[in-house]
């Protein structure tokens, strides 16, 4: 019988998935696809020094997927947690700051405060828009008869 490194698909136990870069680990708890782990996910829980939680994820600062340097990694806790990451990072890198908001209708980035017609909507601020914006979907929106 072949060993896996003299077969002609060998590719030293390191594939992609998604430009996430995977390594054959097969007695890791969490193998992908059979035998592949990614690697991110190695490196974190090397640094951590455990398995991570359940439930945890790990940011790429520089969203750049197989850039996998210790510096570039961030343990989040939640899905929530990660995604609150990307939506500031596209928030700072529209307006310069964290806190900046996007309508909703006509996709404009502002800081709050910066734009005196721009209003926040809903506890969690899901919704946020221009009133000027509001208005004109309102009125679209009877006018195609949606209420």
């Amino acid at each position: 019988m072949k060993k896996l490194s003299e077969s002609h698909a060998w590719k030293g136990g390191v594939h992609y998935s998604y430009g996430y870069r995977m390594i054959r680990a097969p007695l890791h708890p969490r193998t992908k696809e059979g035998v592949y782990v990614w690697e991110h996910l190695l490196i974190a829980e090397k640094a951590l020094g455990r398995l991570l939680p359940a439930g945890a994820e790990i940011h790429h600062v520089n969203e750049i997927r197989d850039d996998n340097r210790n510096s570039n990694l961030v343990i989040c806790d939640s899905s929530a947690y990660h995604k609150l990451l990307h939506r500031r990072l596209r928030a700072y890198q529209a307006t310069g700051s964290v806190h900046g908001v996007k309508c909703k209708i006509c996709r404009k980035w502002s800081l709050p405060g910066e734009d005196p017609e721009m209003f926040t909507h809903g506890i969690k601020r899901i919704e946020t828009y221009h009133r000027t914006c509001q208005r004109e979907h309102r009125q679209r929106m009877r006018r195609k008869g949606k209420p």
